[in-house]
């Protein structure tokens, strides 16, 4: 991994969080490509990386050794609902954690497992293929009915969702739906739908069936419940979501927590750019 794909959408304003809560040891539970964690090694912060994905962990761990920051980061390869067991596990005493949860634009463009809707590649959407075993279309193939009208509902934020619904249920019935290219001619049924409009509900389709598959609502309440017993007083906690069940989950999270204190009372947005539109940052501090 010679290059860094993207730039962390919020890098200056965490950076302005950590150093003003002088952080020196932090986790990046999601480290991906290493957006955060290897700027924040190059400014000497001590990173903790936590990295489930077995293909991108190999590429990260290569990068940080070209890059002589072995010193500054430890990389785990694990998922970070474990976030508990790895700080017991590494001694490694967390002053802030970050939780990216958006798929890094490397994994995207290298992926042959369905994350990308510009591929034509099978339904697979596990992040770890050696820990879990039902693919994205192994699932989609197996659900009732009704199960996949809730899944339609859930996950296709569109007045097409109902229609795609019967489309996908009438389509697996003639032929099993295993590859991005399948549903993308499901999706071209609908009676005069634009180039742009098609693209997002696919793209819809395909984060909800990575969420579904790789239990991640559960996994970052997991997270959430692992922050709040490894960070001491005064810690910092900052989550970026890029969807509305990551915000209403860590939203509801908080809520219901008074142990921390909502460093923005409105979360930070980016609208800047397309693939990003809708992201926010939220940021905590543990009060007790």
């Amino acid at each position: 991994m010679k290059a860094i794909y993207q730039t962390p959408l919020f890098l200056p304003q965490i950076i302005a969080l950590l150093q003003a809560k002088n952080v020196q040891n932090i986790i990046d539970g999601t480290y991906g490509e290493g957006g955060h964690g290897l700027n924040l090694a190059k400014l000497k912060f001590k990173v903790l990386g936590i990295e489930w994905d077995p293909k991108m962990y190999h590429e990260a761990k290569k990068n940080i050794q070209e890059l002589k920051l072995n010193q500054q980061i430890q990389l785990v390869n694990d998922n970070y609902r474990h976030l508990e067991a790895i700080v017991e596990k590494s001694g490694f005493l967390p002053q802030a954690i970050i939780l990216d949860l958006g798929l890094s634009m490397r994994q995207i463009a290298l992926s042959t497992r369905g994350f990308s809707i510009h591929e034509e590649s099978v339904l697979d959407l596990r992040i770890n293929p050696f820990e879990t075993q039902e693919t994205g279309a192994e699932y989609l193939n197996r659900i009732s009915k009704n199960e996949l009208k809730d899944f339609c509902l859930s996950y296709i934020e569109s007045k097409e969702a109902m229609q795609i619904f019967q489309l996908m249920e009438r389509g697996r019935l003639s032929k099993k739906l295993t590859t991005v290219a399948d549903l993308k001619a499901i999706i071209y049924r609908l009676p005069m739908i634009k180039k742009f409009a098609a693209e997002q509900i696919l793209r819809m389709i395909l984060q909800g069936l990575r969420i579904v598959v790789n239990q991640e609502k559960s996994n970052l309440i997991q997270a959430l419940q692992g922050a709040e017993k490894v960070l001491k007083k005064q810690g910092l906690l900052i989550v970026l979501t890029f969807q509305s069940f990551e915000d209403r989950t860590v939203k509801l999270f908080f809520k219901n927590n008074p142990l921390f204190l909502e460093v923005y009372k409105k979360p930070l947005f980016q609208k800047q750019y397309r693939f990003a539109k809708g992201a926010k940052l939220r940021a905590y501090v543990k009060t007790k």
